[in-house]
């Protein structure tokens, strides 16, 4: 069930024949989603509720406004049987009926517990099938009775790559019928259809489709965008997805500071203007760039004053010390916080292994009554609650 690596001959073809004539992105397109992919088989241990949460927040949080969001498994391709059975990952939703190449099964996660949990923390998830041979149209029925009553769930999918057994396509007939069936559910939901060789997808039909490419195996990071600049131009203007961070790419992605950024910034600058994206980090390598633990809570466990004197100036200091819940000190978080009195201004810095950052007052001659603030805590893949400060302000006087 691993992704199949796209063949160099196949990335020269693409890059030879469609790259002259595609036309840079005068501005990026919108990130509409972005997040990450969910597979039983892809990530152990499995995260939790909270965890997938960090995650999936961490990488939206790259764009401002963009939907946390979730390509999520719930039926995968079973290889015993001549892969002719999606194995669906929840109890049958109508007991004591079965159905032609599919089964239920356990594969150790509550579904049903996560998106309960997302249901009430804004994340938004597009449930995932490799269908075998299994009729698509069972497969939304069951699908959306497991479901639908979860308002985090906003569309539905397959991976074309398991369709029919394997590499099956998908005709316009199909693919109109598939998009019927699931908007009877919710009209708003959103059909996307998978694959890393567009001639696998409906020739012409459209709809309300997202298409999404899972191409892998780039030889750097311009190869990879001159590929998925085809597969937009090819659907435009549907909106587009990316699953993006495969280990055969690691060669070349794990050299940028913040990888998830660095590629979905240029994805979209490539991307026309007015095309909708979302960019997903694959679960394979995702602990190698984002955080699959639940988010750890800083507050101010101390504000220390003090001053320094200058010939006749002065300049106050603040010494902030930021702890989790378990008082252990935060290293790496930024502190922004607020002068006012004798000097007003904003500073910020980081702290150190000791959890500790000391921020300054600019210098008054004669010195006075100085007040310093803590406004804001920011740390990735943490949150800030400032109802479990200590002390969020303090004063001193000098001289």
């Amino acid at each position: 069930m691993y992704k199949k690596l796209i063949s160099t001959f196949f990335v020269a073809l693409l890059l030879l024949g469609f790259s002259f004539a595609l036309q840079p992105a005068t501005a990026a397109a919108p990130m509409v989603w972005a997040g990450c992919r969910a597979s039983a088989y892809g990530i152990s241990p499995y995260p939790s509720p909270a965890g997938w949460e960090n995650a999936i927040k961490t990488m939206a949080g790259n764009w401002p406004g963009s939907i946390p969001s979730s390509v999520w498994m719930v039926g995968e391709i079973m290889f015993q049987g001549g892969h002719k059975d999606c194995g669906l990952q929840f109890p049958n939703p109508t007991p004591g009926v079965t159905y032609p190449n599919i089964i239920f099964y356990d594969a150790g996660i509550d579904h049903e517990a996560q998106f309960d949990y997302f249901d009430t923390h804004g994340v938004y998830i597009f449930l995932s099938c490799e269908p075998a041979a299994a009729d698509l149209g069972t497969l939304i029925d069951l699908c959306m009775l497991a479901f639908q009553h979860h308002p985090c769930i906003i569309g539905w999918g397959i991976d074309v790559e398991w369709l029919k057994d394997a590499d099956g396509k998908v005709s316009d007939a199909e693919a109109q019928a598939m998009e019927t069936r699931l908007k009877s559910y919710n009209p708003n939901y959103k059909l996307w259809l998978k694959h890393w060789d567009y001639s696998y997808l409906p020739p012409t039909y459209r709809g309300d489709i997202i298409f999404n490419d899972d191409s892998q195996g780039f030889s750097n990071l311009a190869a990879m965008v001159a590929e998925f600049q085809v597969w937009a131009a090819h659907f435009y203007p549907n909106p587009v997805h990316y699953q993006v961070g495969y280990d055969s790419d690691k060669k070349w992605w794990k050299a940028y500071a913040n990888p998830p950024k660095t590629l979905g910034d240029a994805i979209i600058a490539a991307l026309p203007s007015d095309q909708q994206c979302g960019v997903y980090w694959v679960d394979f390598t995702l602990r190698d760039v984002l955080p699959t633990e639940p988010a750890g809570v800083m507050h101010v466990s101390d504000i220390t004053m003090s001053y320094k004197k200058s010939g006749s100036a002065y300049t106050a200091k603040a010494t902030v010390t930021v702890v989790d819940d378990g008082n252990a000190a935060v290293s790496g978080a930024t502190v922004y916080g607020a002068w006012s009195g004798a000097w007003t201004g904003n500073v910020n810095g980081v702290t150190d292994a000791t959890g500790k950052v000391t921020l300054s007052s600019g210098s008054v001659k004669g010195g006075g009554t100085f007040t310093f603030t803590v406004t804001n805590i920011v740390k990735t893949g943490n949150t800030y609650d400032p109802s479990k400060n200590v002390e969020t302000s303090d004063t001193i006087t000098c001289p």
